[in-house]
């Protein structure tokens, strides 16, 4: 029998942090390809390409998983972002050779990485800090003799 406290994955707060890492991340990306030269097209997919990254940001803040799969969901969230920005940036330069190539790729991982360095670092915040409580709960549930 599991006499370990359930604590739940505190969401709202990853979502509300990592909202606003994808916005700056976004912008990131945007001005880093406008200042190798990016012209107005390409622009517009570095914007796309970073939403569609957003998209896969989201989903472990959408889906309600217990403490041990979420840690593992936020790492495929974050390879799925990366797959996702840049298979849209692969496929929108092949559909359309006017596209800026260096500006597009290299804004839009500049972004991606950004937002992976915060996604990991909140993420290790947020289970560290549940572990913590998790072994609080447990030490003072078994000297009140209430976990055996």
């Amino acid at each position: 029998m599991n006499t370990t406290p359930t604590i739940p994955v505190p969401r709202a707060t990853y979502g509300l942090i990592m909202g606003l890492s994808t916005m700056v991340a976004g912008a990131a990306a945007w001005l880093l390809a406008a200042w190798l030269g990016a012209d107005a097209l390409t622009l517009k997919s570095v914007v796309i390409a970073s939403g569609l990254g957003a998209l896969a940001t989201a989903a472990p803040v959408v889906l309600s998983l217990d403490r041990d799969r979420w840690g593992v969901f936020v790492m495929g969230a974050g390879v799925a972002r990366m797959l996702l920005s840049l298979g849209y940036c692969y496929a929108a330069r092949e559909a359309t050779p006017e596209l800026m190539a260096r500006p597009l790729f290299v804004g839009v991982v500049a972004g991606a990485m950004l937002l992976l360095i915060v996604e990991v670092t909140v993420s290790i915040k947020i289970l560290s800090a549940l572990d913590q409580r998790r072994a609080g709960a447990a030490a003072t549930g078994a000297s009140s003799g209430k976990l055996a």
